[in-house]
């Protein structure tokens, strides 16, 4: 009997042990901000990400886990650049560069083993950088991997650039150049009122806006070394 009771103990603990909730796995060997890290266990799903083109809705998805885009503000040194990044765990560090870039747009690599609920709290992690003026996912479609740039492409019709400037205005974003007749290009930031898929699905349907589409950049998944993405605004692809 009194063996048993001894044994009471070790039984007592070997039932908690096998009782624990096995729908979160661990993630081992790789270290992470510590602010990430206890996000990832409420059990709600990621966010599936959609916007609208002239074509009807476009499926974009979960975000694509293995890189992010970071805009860094126009203050920002290079050497700055780099070291605003190294402070942040789940940033993979390539040999020589710690992402790509194409004119202010960064992408970002990040270490393997992070769940795309991780990767939406890495991007507001980033976002709350002093440094960072904008920080967004990239997605898969089909064979491509592309990123949520910091701008859209917005269509007015004919007479209508003062609507778009009230528009813009009203978001918290801003015209950087006209791209042609009645075609706009418009910026966003960490401050808008939301990302550029928010700023899109904000303007279409208002009065004079004729197209609103996000101006993705289409990168190559993978790939550390310094190789300029190219930029997809919806199906319609620039340089």
């Amino acid at each position: 009997m009194r063996n048993i009771l001894h044994l009471l103990p070790i039984l007592f603990l070997f039932t908690l042990l096998s009782c624990r909730d096995e729908s979160v796995t661990p993630i081992r060997n790789v270290r992470f901000d510590p602010n990430l890290l206890n996000k990832i266990t409420d059990g709600t799903p990621c966010e599936s990400y959609t916007y609208n083109t002239a074509e009807g809705k476009r499926m974009l998805g979960n975000v694509h886990t293995q890189q992010l885009l970071v805009v860094f503000t126009e203050t920002t040194s290079e050497k700055q650049k780099e070291q605003a990044l190294l402070k942040y765990e789940f940033v993979k560090q390539p040999e020589g560069r710690l992402g790509r870039e194409a004119g202010l747009v960064h992408t970002v690599n990040l270490k393997p083993g992070l769940g795309c609920k991780q990767v939406e709290q890495a991007i507001q992690l980033l976002a709350a950088d002093s440094r960072i003026a904008y920080a967004a996912p990239y997605f898969i479609s089909g064979s491509d991997v592309i990123g949520l740039s910091n701008e859209a492409m917005v269509t007015v019709t004919p007479g209508n650039s003062d609507l778009l400037k009230s528009y813009v205005a009203g978001f918290n974003a801003k015209i950087t150049q006209p791209l042609a007749d009645n075609l706009y290009l418009v910026q966003v930031d960490k401050n808008s009122k939301g990302n550029t898929l928010a700023l899109v699905a904000y303007l279409q349907g208002k009065a004079g806006i004729a197209l609103a589409e996000p101006d993705f950049i289409l990168s190559l998944p993978g790939a550390d070394k310094p190789i300029p993405p190219r930029r997809v605004a919806g199906s319609q692809q620039r340089r």
